[in-house]
């Protein structure tokens, strides 16, 4: 074959261009010759206008055989029962022969809905015609069928004498999506703290949240206006959060399909009798033992001994769901509230018992590409991120994936269980000279509140406390029953006694305390309560607020035994705080809604929502996630990695109407009980001023806006789409740089300032998943 070489004068002589260049050089005829000249372009320009109309109305037929032809194929699915999946890849001589019938079927449809294929070539030198059972392909996949059509239209006429265009490439591609095809997957998570309760425009928050998710279920691409409307290619979960999140304790047994779920024994720890691993589990608790030693030492006369929950041996830590047995008479019922697992598991849905290996682990304090080219806001949550790795737990270790029932602390109090409550007695036998052996001291129990002043000789710690009584809210057991020698239960009386002895002497307290060897697990107990060498006498309420009593081998005794019945079931009239009640399920609101494709059970799950208690987006917003992760707790999620996932879109609505917005408290633990514990655990290990209640308050709401910027971005790099909504909260707000970060693209972020804003908002959000997904 010979190659000729073709110069680029040669080319520039023979192309319209130099045949104009040519002409211009004659010197006969000046006007004619320009005429001539213009008359050149002018044909080609009026004959290209004409040939571009044809290949146009070429196109358009073309693409119009091409979708009719597709949705030929699509309707032979219908007719035939066959599965789309099994298009994508047969595996059987009867699935290939399935597909090559269905494009024979496709390629006969395209012929007699565009007989002008005839008229169109195969390549670019037009020297073969286009052949459809050769260059019309179809291809086929889960989600759509996909038509190809490699062909040229030839110009011809003048464009291609003068300006060398013979043939025009038409690589037509024609995609439909398959009925069903738009699947998703919608987290909507809500916010329902007590700021919701507030009116917005003459309405609650709260109901204008309702009518606006109203209006997204009835849209018509959703559900439509019947409320009993099923759509199997929807499914929604519903997320309400305050500082907690409730998984809800009665999601158990076999949903109508028969899929059995798995509630609790694979992703709760310490469920069902197991020892608790966990490394916060039972960090707020210590108990006594009957008997035995302390770490090694004989306990003395009259002297139980005491064991740390928060250790390293299995057997000592206090197992929650011990602790809810073992409340009133007849133990209390866990509603469903789980504590947030051990940082950085806080921030990923990694599943119950997963053993992280080093790359899953140092991959979760990478930084997504895609955050480099955003605003600081964004970038901040992940500056010197990855040096904040723990080091007193193991995140890769699978006992920390395990979720921690929540249990709120009975919290002191001096109903006839201080000094001063005992005025019906001398004021020379207050509790401790009460009992023989008698205290050297003379030590009387202390008052947690500050307003009243204990004297009597020797007391050189003898202090006004500066917390006040109205920030122990969650009391249900009246301490005087476990801690006064007057009551019908002086064992427990006695025996708490001696835990205070005990406690002083591993403080070093030996003037007032039994010495009775050091007990590194019990220092670290009375390090998190705060309860010091300094205040050996008078902080006896720290030491008071973490002992459950004994353990009698079923359940705890001694203390919370003591719960009246109304506490017990954590039904009580809510706190001054918006709680939504005492007990030991204080704080723990309305229950998640795992997705469904019902619109009546998302609606009615909606209606119920009740504002209350403080603000932490990135509680509710990982468990939003975890909702549309196909592992334990909840397992009606898809999994993307499946060719049944990848015809889903999964999406994440985030509403809230203000700042990250901890419930502190005027008392030695700095804060009320939430999914973190206590702020003085400081579980975080956030830096801030030690005993400081504003310090630790802004530490851990700042570290709330970063953590969920972090989530947001993680999922974003997960696939999901995530909105943002933030309603009734002030332009520039650390919720609204929060939400616009967290939104990541600039139309996924709504501020919503009155209740027609938040129905505007929703009613967008819901258009733009019809537009990105449902709609093909």
């Amino acid at each position: 074959m010979t190659n000729t070489k073709v110069s680029l004068k040669t080319k520039l002589e023979s192309s319209v261009f130099g045949k104009i260049a040519a002409f211009a050089k004659g010197e006969r005829g000046a006007v004619t010759t320009w005429y001539a000249i213009l008359l050149v372009p002018m044909l080609g320009f009026t004959f290209g206008a004409i040939k571009f109309s044809q290949l146009a109305e070429q196109r358009s037929g073309m693409i119009d055989a091409m979708d009719a032809a597709a949705l030929g194929i699509a309707r032979q699915y219908k007719l035939e029962d066959i599965e789309p999946c099994s298009m994508a890849s047969p595996k059987t001589d009867e699935a290939r022969e399935q597909k090559e019938a269905l494009i024979r079927y496709g390629r006969e449809f395209f012929r007699k809905n565009y007989p002008g294929y005839s008229q169109l070539y195969s390549n670019g030198n037009l020297n073969a015609k286009f052949d459809v059972d050769n260059h019309l392909t179809f291809e086929m996949d889960c989600a759509k069928i996909t038509a190809r059509a490699d062909a040229f239209s030839d110009m011809g006429g003048i464009l291609s004498t003068y300006f060398g265009v013979g043939a025009i490439p038409l690589n037509l591609t024609s995609e439909i999506s398959l009925p069903g095809a738009g699947r998703v997957e919608i987290a909507l998570v809500l916010d329902v703290t007590g700021s919701m309760s507030n009116r917005v425009d003459g309405e609650r928050k709260i109901q204008t949240l309702k009518d606006a998710v109203k209006r997204m279920l009835d849209h018509d691409q959703f559900y439509g206006p019947d409320d009993d409307a099923t759509n199997e290619f929807l499914k929604i979960s519903v997320v309400p959060f305050n500082t907690m999140v409730n998984v809800d304790a009665d999601y158990v047994g076999k949903d109508e399909d028969g899929i059995v779920r798995d509630r609790a024994t694979n992703w709760m720890d310490g469920y069902g009798g197991k020892t608790p691993e966990s490394y916060w589990h039972g960090s707020n608790f210590f108990f006594a033992r009957e008997n035995g030693s302390v770490f090694g030492q004989t306990p003395g006369p009259n002297r139980q001994t005491i064991q740390s929950s928060h250790v390293e041996v299995k057997d000592t830590k206090v197992n929650h769901f011990d602790l809810l047995k073992s409340v009133a008479s007849n133990g209390a019922t866990w509603k469903g509230c789980v504590e947030a697992r051990p940082f950085p598991l806080d921030e990923v849905p990694v599943s119950p018992g997963t053993e992280l290996t080093d790359q899953a682990y140092n991959q979760i304090f990478q930084q997504p590409s895609f955050v480099s080219g955003m605003n600081w806001n964004a970038r901040k949550p992940w500056n010197n991120f990855a040096a904040r790795k723990p080091w007193l737990w193991d995140p890769k270790n699978a006992k920390e994936t395990y979720f921690v029932p929540t249990f709120a602390p009975d919290d002191v109090d001096c109903y006839y269980a201080c000094s001063y409550d005992f005025n019906y007695e001398s004021n020379k036998d207050h509790f401790m000279r009460a009992f023989t052996p008698v205290d050297p001291q003379g030590y009387r129990l202390r008052d947690p509140y500050g307003n009243y002043r204990v004297d009597f000789p020797g007391d050189l710690f003898d202090t006004v406390g500066p917390w006040t009584e109205s920030h122990y809210v969650n009391q249900y057991v009246y301490d005087y029953q476990f801690t006064s020698p007057w009551t019908s239960d002086r064992e427990d009386a006695e025996r708490y006694r001696n835990l205070v002895l005990h406690a002083r002497g591993q403080l070093g307290c030996s003037d007032q305390g039994y010495n009775m060897g050091n007990s590194p697990e019990l220092q670290r107990a009375l390090d998190r309560m705060g309860y010091t060498n300094s205040g050996c006498r008078s902080d006896e309420y720290k030491f008071r607020e973490g002992y459950v009593g004994v353990w009698n081998g079923s359940k705890f005794v001694g203390r919370y035994e003591h719960a009246s019945d109304s506490f017990r079931t954590g039904q009580n009239s809510p706190s001054s705080h918006g709680l939504p009640s005492t007990g030991p399920n204080a704080g723990c609101g309305g229950p998640v809604l795992p997705l469904t494709t019902k619109k009546k059970a998302i609606w009615n799950h909606v209606q119920k929502l009740n504002a209350s208690g403080s603000t932490n987006t990135a509680v509710g917003l990982i468990w939003g996630w975890r909702t549309l992760t196909p592992s334990a707790p909840y397992i009606e999620a898809v999994d993307p990695n499946t060719p049944e996932g990848q015809l889903w879109r999964k999406f994440v609505v985030l509403m809230t109407d203000g700042n990250n917005d901890s419930p502190d408290a005027n008392s030695h633990m700095l804060s009320l009980y939430t999914t973190y514990g206590f702020a003085n655990e400081n579980r975080l290990d956030l830096n801030f001023t030690a005993g400081s209640r504003s310090s630790s308050r802004a530490a851990f709401d700042d570290e709330m806006d970063a953590k969920t910027i972090r989530i947001c971005h993680r999922m974003r790099e997960s696939g999901i789409k995530v909105f943002t909504v933030g309603f009734d909260i002030n332009s520039g707000s650390r919720a609204d740089k929060m939400l616009q970060a967290c939104a990541v693209d600039e139309d996924a972020y709504y501020f919503a300032e009155s209740e027609d804003d938040l129905a505007d908002a929703f009613e967008s959000i819901t258009s733009k998943i019809v537009e990105l997904h449902i709609s093909g």
